[in-house]
Parts: C-alpha cells; sequence; structure tokens
C-alpha cells in the first residue's frame, strides 16, 4: 500500500457571468423534482418513503445510532471534545431527540431551511424522561454538513446523511440528518422564463432526437474537491436552449439551464454538488428545447461519473504549453492558470515567442525548477521573493551562462531531501553530435545553485548496470525519501531491424536516436539505492531490473519504457510511459510514435500492469505519467497527457494552432487525470487494472497543448 503523505459565488473565465437564482416551479413539475417538506403531512409521507433508506445506509456508512465508529474509507471530520463521549465511561442513562429523524432542504444557491431538536434523558429505559435540551451539547458526527447553534441545525453546505448526536449526564444519544441539495440554476443573461418552459413544453423520449453527452465520460472518478468541469453535448435540430439535471440518490436534484452547447457549472454550486456525494455515483442528463419552445426533447443517455470521498490536497501542476512554448503553473484547487513567475530572461524571451524552452524539472516541494532551451543548455531556477514581495522564481543561473561543457542537457530529478548531501540536479546528458549517430546518454550530478558538478560514483554506476538493459541511462525520479533513483535504460549500441524509409525490406540498425537526449528504443526500468558516505558524496549503488524490456530482433516491434516514476510515500509503485517501437520518434523527419500509454510496476514484485482504461483508445499518445504528491485513503492519482478527444472542445474540425499538433499528432495532447485504486495495488494480490476512466484537467486552455505536468505541493499562492 501507499503510505500517506501529509502535506461567494464566483464564475470563473466563462460567458455565463453572473448568476441568477429561481425558486422551483410547481407547475407541470417532473417526477424527478421533489417538493421541499413544509407540513405535517408531507413530513409523515417523508418519515415512511424514507426510514428504510436511512436504516439501511446508516448500518452500513455509519454505523449504529450509538456509535462513535467512522468506517475507515470515509473522509469525516469528527464531532467536536464537547459531543464525544470516552469509551472508557459506562453510560449512566438514556438520551433521545426528538424528532429521531430529520431533513433540510438546502437550496443550490445555498440557502437552506433549519432544524431544531429537543433532547429527552431518562434514567434507564422505560423510565419517565425529562427535557435536558438546554443542559445538552449538541453536534454533528460530520460538523462539514451544517452549522449547530444551541439546540438548532442551520445553514445546511452540502447533502447527504449524518447524525445529530447529544451528550448529557454522560450519555449520549442520536438522530438521523438528511440534508438534501435541491434547485434550479438560470445564470445572468438565459431568459430567467427558461424553467417554465421547459415544464410546459411537450416531451418526446425518442433518443435519436436528444443530445448526447459528450463530457464527462461515463466511469470516471475524480476527487471529491474537483474543481469545476465543462459540461459538453451535441447539438440536436434547431434546439438552441438546453437543461443539465446533476442527480446523486436522495442526496442531490440539481437543474442548471443555459443556451449553448457547454455549461461550466458556477464553482459555489458544484462544490455543493461534489461535496453531497461520496464514493458513489453522480449522474447527469441533458435535455433540449426545440425553437419554438413545444418540444422538450428528453431521450438522452445519463452519464455517470463517481465522486470520490477522497481529496486532491493543495497542489499545482507545472507543464509545458509547448504550442506557445511557455511554463505554466495550474493550481489545483482553485483551476487558476498562469505563466510561471521567473526572473529568468531565457525563460521570459520564450514566453514571447522568441525563444524556445523545455524539459522542465521540478523538485517535489515545488521550490526549484530547471529547464533547457532549444540548444540543449540548461537553467535553474529557485523560489524567492521578487520585486514587489511576489513570489518568483529566480535565476540561479541561465543556459549558457556556465562554461560549455560539450553535452546536450533533458529532464533530471532534485533530491528532494537536501539535508542528505545537499541539493543537487540527477540530469540526463548526451554527447553534442548529430542525430543517430554513436554516442552515449549519461547522468550527471550538478549543484543547481551553482552549476558545479557535484561528486559521485555515477560513471562507475553506470558501467555497472546489467548487460541486458545497457549502459545508455535517461530521465531519472527521485524517491520521497531520496534513498533511491529510478530511470530508463537502453543500449544504444544494440542493431535492430527497423522499417526502411525507402519503402524497402526492413534494414538492421543500431539504436542511435538521441539527438533530443530523451529519445529512446527497447529501453528497460531499472531502479538504484542511492547512499551518501562519509565524506558527503553521492553514490549510486545495487541497480535493480524493475521492467526489461523483452528480446524482439525489430526495434519496431519491441517495448520501449520510459518516463519512469515513483508513487509518493514509500514509493510502491512506479508509473511509465511504455510504447511500442521508437519513442518518441526515431528520426527527425518521422512523424511522432502515438503508441505510447500509461502503465505501473509493483516494486514489491515488479509485476507490470498497462492502466488501458486511463490511456484510453490506441494511438492517443497517452504519456507523462505524475503522481499527485497527495494519496487519499482510497485513491491515488495519476495525471498525463495524451491527445485523446475532449468532448467537442478538442475534436477532429474543433479549431486550434497548427503548433499544437506537430510530427503527426491529429489533436493536441492535453492533460488528465485518472483514479487509481489502492486496493487493486496492494501486496500478494493479483495485479490488475486499478486505474479509471480519466477527466481531463479543469483550467488548462483547451486551445493549447499541455505536456509534461510535474505535479507537486503548492509553492506558489493561487494566481
Amino acid at each position: 500500500m501507499l503510505a500517506r503523505r501529509i502535506g461567494g459565488s464566483v464564475v470563473p473565465r466563462h460567458a455565463l457571468g453572473r448568476t441568477r437564482w429561481l425558486p422551483r416551479q410547481s407547475a407541470a413539475r417532473p417526477w424527478y423534482i421533489r417538493e421541499p417538506v413544509t407540513n405535517r403531512a408531507h413530513w409523515i409521507r417523508f418519515r415512511a418513503s424514507f426510514a428504510a433508506l436511512a436504516a439501511a445506509r446508516l448500518a452500513v456508512v455509519l454505523g449504529a445510532c450509538d456509535s462513535t465508529t467512522t468506517p475507515p474509507d470515509r473522509d469525516v471530520r469528527r464531532v467536536d471534545a464537547a459531543t464525544d463521549v470516552s469509551n472508557d465511561v459506562a453510560p449512566s442513562g438514556v438520551v433521545r431527540l426528538d424528532p429521531a429523524m430529520a431533513e433540510i432542504v438546502l437550496q443550490a444557491d445555498g440557502t437552506s431551511t433549519m432544524q431544531s431538536f429537543r433532547v429527552f434523558f431518562s434514567a434507564a429505559a422505560g423510565s419517565p424522561e425529562s427535557d435536558v435540551t438546554t443542559e445538552a451539547a449538541i453536534g454533528l458526527a460530520d460538523i462539514s454538513f451544517a452549522t449547530v447553534v444551541g439546540n438548532e441545525v442551520r445553514q445546511a453546505r452540502h447533502g447527504g446523511t449524518t447524525r445529530v448526536t447529544a451528550t448529557v449526564r454522560g450519555a449520549m444519544g442520536s438522530a438521523t440528518l438528511h440534508v438534501r441539495l435541491v434547485g434550479d440554476v438560470v445564470p445572468m443573461g438565459v431568459d430567467p422564463m427558461l424553467p417554465t418552459r421547459f415544464g410546459s413544453a411537450m416531451a418526446d423520449p425518442t433518443p435519436a432526437a436528444a443530445p448526447t453527452l459528450e463530457y464527462p465520460l461515463e466511469g470516471a472518478i475524480v476527487p471529491n474537491n474537483v474543481p469545476p468541469m465543462e459540461l459538453q453535448w451535441t447539438q440536436v435540430g434547431d434546439s438552441n436552449a438546453y437543461r443539465v439535471i446533476a442527480r446523486a440518490g436522495m442526496d442531490v436534484d440539481v437543474t442548471i439551464y443555459g443556451t449553448a452547447r457547454e455549461l461550466l457549472v458556477d464553482r459555489a454550486v458544484w462544490l455543493r454538488v461534489t461535496t453531497s456525494v461520496r464514493d458513489a455515483p453522480l449522474t447527469f442528463r441533458v435535455e433540449a428545447l426545440s425553437a419554438d419552445g413545444r418540444t422538450r426533447r428528453t431521450g438522452s443517455t445519463p452519464v455517470s461519473i463517481t465522486v470520490a470521498a477522497d481529496t486532491v490536497d493543495d497542489s499545482s501542476i507545472y507543464y509545458w504549453e509547448s504550442s506557445s512554448g511557455s511554463f505554466r503553473v495550474l493550481d489545483w484547487t482553485t483551476g487558476t492558470n498562469r505563466t510561471l513567475p521567473t526572473n529568468s530572461a531565457a525563460v521570459n524571451v520564450a514566453a514571447g515567442g522568441g525563444l524556445c524552452v523545455a524539459c522542465h524539472t521540478v523538485s517535489r516541494d515545488g521550490r526549484r525548477y530547471a529547464f533547457t532551451t532549444g540548444n540543449f543548455s540548461y537553467g535553474s531556477l529557485r523560489l524567492g521573493t521578487g520585486d514587489g514581495g511576489a513570489p518568483t522564481y529566480a535565476s540561479m543561473y541561465e543556459p549558457e551562462s556556465t562554461t560549455t561543457r560539450g553535452y546536450r542537457a533533458s529532464h533530471g530529478a532534485f533530491n528532494p531531501v537536501e539535508t542528505e548531501g545537499g541539493p543537487a540536479l540527477l540530469l540526463t546528458t548526451a554527447p553534442t553530435l548529430g542525430n543517430n549517430v554513436a554516442g552515449h546518454v549519461r547522468f550527471q550530478l550538478f549543484h543547481p545553485d551553482t552549476g558545479a558538478e557535484v561528486p559521485s560514483n555515477l560513471p562507475a554506476f553506470i558501467a555497472s548496470l546489467p548487460a541486458s538493459v545497457g549502459h545508455d541511462v535517461l530521465i531519472p525520479d527521485w524517491s520521497d525519501d531520496a534513498h533511491r533513483v529510478v530511470f530508463s535504460a537502453y543500449d544504444s549500441d544494440a542493431m535492430g531491424l527497423t522499417a526502411s524509409t525507402t519503402g524497402g525490406p526492413p534494414v538492421l540498425v543500431h539504436a542511435y536516436v538521441r539527438i533530443l537526449t530523451d529519445d529512446a528504443v527497447a529501453a528497460s526500468i531499472v531502479e538504484a539505492r542511492v547512499h551518501v558516505n562519509e565524506m558527503g558524496q553521492f553514490e549510486f549503488l545495487e541497480p535493480r531490473v524493475l521492467v526489461q524490456s523483452p528480446p524482439n530482433p525489430s526495434f519496431d516491434a519491441r517495448d520501449n519504457n520510459v518516463l519512469p516514476v515513483y508513487s509518493p510515500g514509500d514509493g510502491a509503485l512506479v508509473a511509465f510511459t511504455r510504447s511500442t517501437g521508437w519513442w518518441p520518434i526515431r528520426y527527425q523527419s518521422d512523424p511522432t510514435n502515438n503508441s505510447g500509454r500509461i502503465a505501473i510496476v509493483r516494486r514489491s514484485d515488479a509485476a507490470v500492469i498497462e492502466l488501458l482504461r486511463a490511456s484510453g483508445p490506441p494511438l492517443t499518445d497517452s504519456t507523462w505519467p505524475q503522481w499527485s504528491p497527495h494519496v487519499g485513503t482510497r485513491y491515488a492519482w495519476l495525471a498525463f497527457s495524451s491527445s485523446r478527444v475532449y468532448g467537442h472542445r478538442m475534436a477532429p474540425g474543433s479549431g486550434f494552432s497548427p503548433a499544437c499538433v506537430p510530427q503527426g499528432h491529429t489533436l493536441c495532447k492535453q492533460m488528465w487525470i485518472t483514479a487509481i485504486d489502492l486496493r487493486a495495488t496492494a501486496d500478494g494480490t493479483p495485479l490488475v487494472d486499478p486505474s479509471a476512466v480519466p477527466f481531463w484537467v479543469p483550467g488548462q486552455s483547451f486551445r493549447a497543448s499541455a505536456v509534461s505536468p510535474r505535479w507537486t505541493v503548492r509553492a506558489l499562492p493561487p494566481g
């Protein structure tokens, strides 16, 4: 298992603008919209229908009413100390709350009903009761649900079911509280009568006449705090008005109206919806209204995603927007996106289109940054304070500012624990020779503040690698504890068959692919132990092959394993990219190899599984996996780049810059995230695909490329 790593209402960047809230309309209400419980008769009917479901749900999710145990797979914040009862204190009476079961209705705009409780105490079951409401300490088993003031539960925050607890005279009792999130949302600029028009139109349930949801993807799993996702669907007939219905069991029933084929839900509404769902399905359905308002096209197929109880804590994704040649920082929690703030002349010239920068490396704490320029010299940055006091990545040294060393630099890895051995950057380097000529790719160790080479045993270590994997090494990753590195290794002197460039039979060639330094063929995944000796020097020891590229006379058909990264914490898993044949290219004139898919290897037994659900359709070039720095109770999260379709925003014919699709690509590569179910990766169990259908990372531009994500703890404030 992986170790756990410790670490209103705004509509972001969308034409919907401000939001107008409308109450539910009672006329012609569809069956799936329920009225709030407003009187005694309704309350009796509600209790009769709700009691059985609530009892079953509580038995599984919350336990018995007098239990204070929280299920291990729920991220539940506990009741405060005033309402807790120590397990070694024997109950001295019986506490009863009235009502024993209650419901609060939370509108999508954040307003809610309230519920008061009375507390009764008796010395024993069947004994006379006395009203002790004013004495009791009343709280919630999950304080995220609402605010408690005295004996009243006020201002609900999200839907779901929890317990109201009362502690008095050494005893505790509880009641069931259900919060139901409902409401119609009509954005500013949309006809406020649209809900009424939908309600009065005649339903047409024919599937062929209904819009089809294009995004999100069926079966995706998202963190509980995922930023707002844009929903997208197809155009049908003359429809120019739509509504999206979001439902989750008895907890969520929200309808959002619009006039476009996509909808970015208001952030406050979105978070009320997602936090109402924990490890359960959230279903979306879209309906369209004909232009004359007479027909409501209702036959669309619902799409369900799972909202996990796990969240992704404060973190940032640093990536290269290759279509613009700039480095970007995307804040996960807020979905905000900005250019990397730095005083580096090279990076700032690149952002203006004057220079190519790429091959960035970011430390695990997000405070160090290295990169290369178009001639493969490298620079180093360190987070500090710039002019005006704003956080800025200060240039430690610019590319080509140090003595020319006669090599090309590429991706690397920073020592994550600088108290052991000091600051160090393990960098991929290669000779400054031409393409597909003899030469080797090596590692060198540099001080990221000065550029000076750091003493190590790297030459001897590389020479000690097994002949079966070769002695060309590239693109390392350093484990959280700094005690291991993992990397790819191949043999550039090896020979194999490859397709002829003139159309003839396959030809026999050497594995000379290293003009870009990160190119490889027939590569294996190797890890090594890292030790700092008594002289303070780094020693790389005991190489171990985790993933061997199996023999094949054809380079074009051989597994190629590259871009390995340790999972956070104990590094029990290594994610990597697997392609068939040369990656990413063989010759500079070749199209990119689009066979990339994401895989993981379990270090305990070297079991390998390709993540087919995450990687998506064949030839969508899924590469550059990167773990979230935080691991949940049930899920870890893995980001990667892929050229798969994103609704109609990034699809054939959607329109995008030619710079987005170099060397054989047909769509821009963009960032996606998949959930990794930790139960399926546990030691001693058969390794099956633990990935889920992925989701597109909110906050990136859908008209630009986004590659090589580096996911770190948050170092910059949201910008």
